[in-house]
Parts: C-alpha cells; sequence; structure tokens
C-alpha cells in the first residue's frame, strides 16, 4: 500500500464517524427537500452548528422553521425543522464529544477537516 493510500486510510477511520454524521443530515436534508431544507440558508445554520461544537461551544439551541430559514408557510414545517434540529444536535453533541477525547494530533486533523467544510462560517466573519 502506498503511502498516499495509507493517508486517506487513516483519514477514513478518523474521519468515519464524522462523515456519517454529515451524511444523516444530508439525508434528513433531501427528506425535506421541498420545505428549502437543502437551500443556502438552512445548509448554513448546519455549518454554523458544526463550528459551534468543534469550537466548545454549547448547542445554539431550539432551531425553528424561522431559525433553518425554511419556507415556513407550508403545512408540517414544523415537522421538518424538528427532525433537522434532532440531527444537528445529535452530531453537536458528538462532536463535543470528540474533541473531548481524541488524542491533540488527531483533533487536528479532524478540526481540518471541519474548517474546510464549513466553509459558509468564514464568509460570516467568524474569528474560529
Amino acid at each position: 500500500m502506498s503511502d498516499h493510500d495509507l493517508k486517506i486510510e487513516r483519514d477514513l477511520n478518523l474521519l468515519g464517524p464524522l462523515l456519517e454524521e454529515i451524511k444523516r443530515f444530508e439525508k434528513a436534508q433531501n427528506s425535506y427537500a421541498n420545505f428549502g431544507a437543502c437551500d443556502t440558508e438552512p445548509d448554513g445554520e448546519w455549518q454554523f452548528i458544526l463550528s459551534q461544537a468543534a469550537q466548545g461551544l454549547k448547542y445554539p439551541g431550539h432551531r425553528t422553521p424561522d431559525d433553518w430559514q425554511l419556507f415556513t408557510g407550508m403545512r408540517g414545517v414544523g415537522l421538518a425543522a424538528h427532525r433537522l434540529t434532532a440531527v444537528a444536535k445529535m452530531a453537536h453533541e458528538k462532536i463535543a464529544d470528540w474533541r473531548m477525547h481524541f488524542p491533540a494530533g488527531q483533533w487536528r486533523e479532524f478540526d481540518r477537516y471541519l474548517r474546510d467544510y464549513c466553509w459558509r462560517i468564514r464568509d460570516w466573519g467568524d474569528n474560529w
């Protein structure tokens, strides 16, 4: 196995749990796409929540349809917001736990991936 292949395998082992959380949220987004869950704004809220966890900050609180910036005039939008919130909160809790328990070198790799994934946060002028 080449050095490159070893790095990819190591990265997948390290990032696998995070990638599963991202897939879980994207599945929820796709399930509620008709409410605008796949739009830029909800994705930005998701990235904000991930960045809060990565920085060791508490979960930003219950997310309403307005917080997710979903199409609020539609029947069932409350359920969509509830589902996105549940998945995002679970991911936040897991990342916060990983932050506390990963060895420093592993956390740096994890953090590097999150910073790249959460590209919208930099656009908001966050100091992260």
